[in-house]
């Protein structure tokens, strides 16, 4: 019994006393966090959960690795965004094949994801959700569906500048 609890014991013991370098790791998360969404609030964008999402995504304990997982994030987000673009303004009023194309895109980020490691996976599969957002919730204003995009690109490139900045100093 005394070998099964132990670590159970351990993991509360990190929970309970943090180092050092989790509690910073955690402030810069939560300090980047809050400039996002105060500059999110200060430009009206209109979507600052986004903002939120992508600082925690992108938030890694060394500076590098943030940088690299940042770079991953904007490729994948402003494809996904030109992807989701492109299948709206090729099927706006034919449901079926624009779904389909959807789904075969999000096969593809899928596999790629899964074939692919670290910052390349990471642009995979954030192009594939990003474009299933984007052209899903474009489907009831389809003339929307640019400036949904340019939002959710808008919102990542401001998460990850303040996460960068934050990170750096």
């Amino acid at each position: 019994m005394s070998a099964l609890m132990q670590p159970l014991l351990q993991y509360f013991k990190a929970i309970l006393n943090p180092g050092r370098e989790v509690l910073l790791f955690a402030l810069r998360t939560i300090v980047a966090g809050l400039l996002t969404l105060y500059l999110a609030f200060l430009f009206d964008l209109e979507q600052p959960k986004w903002s939120i999402m992508a600082v925690v995504i992108v938030s890694q304990p060394l500076g590098g690795m943030a940088l690299a997982r940042s770079f991953g994030q904007v490729i994948g987000t402003t494809l996904g965004a030109v992807v989701a673009v492109l299948i709206m303004a090729i099927f706006p009023q034919a449901p079926l094949p624009f779904i389909l194309t959807l789904a075969l895109w999000l096969a593809f980020c899928t596999a790629g994801g899964t074939l692919l490691r670290y910052t390349s996976s990471q642009a995979f599969v954030l192009s594939g959700y990003t474009a299933v957002v984007v052209a899903l919730l474009a489907v009831p204003d389809q003339e929307g569906t640019f400036l949904l995009a340019v939002t959710r690109v808008t919102e990542t490139l401001l998460a990850v500048a303040c996460v960068c900045v934050v990170g750096s100093s």
